[in-house]
């Protein structure tokens, strides 16, 4: 088990007020085994200690896994990836549902403008290699 993984069972443990003797005992494992999880020392864990984990703390790794992975995912945004500029994308989505000639054009308008700043920013390229 990951040093992170039994990082989180340790917290979890404590929120429920449980010492790792009691803790244990409930589990069906020795103190030393828990606390050899908690501190990552054991790489491996048995499916059955594993389901009454999930269960002693309402806690579900794939939960977890999920949740690291997000992590991951907002930490690695880029830049762009925004709240406005994804409130303008859905904006220009309905705009464009609910009045198509004003959605092209202002997507229109847009392209051009994109267009006009990427050729700012290579002026020695070719007007054709520019827009690939």
């Amino acid at each position: 088990m990951s040093t992170w993984y039994g990082q989180q069972l340790r917290e979890l443990r404590e929120l429920k007020g449980m010492e790792v003797t009691e803790f244990a005992k409930e589990l069906g494992v020795s103190p030393g085994y828990l606390r050899n999880l908690e501190s990552g020392r054991t790489q491996t864990i048995q499916l059955e200690i594993l389901s009454r984990l999930e269960k002693e703390l309402y806690w579900s790794v794939d939960e977890e896994l999920a949740k690291e992975e997000e992590a991951e995912e907002e930490a690695a945004r880029e830049p762009e990836d925004s709240p406005r500029l994804d409130r303008a994308l859905r904006e220009l989505r309905e705009l464009t549902a609910a009045d198509p000639p004003a959605g092209e054009y202002l997507l229109g308008m847009l392209e051009q403008g994109l267009r006009l700043v990427r050729d700012r920013r290579q002026p020695d390229m070719p007007p054709a290699a520019a827009s690939e």
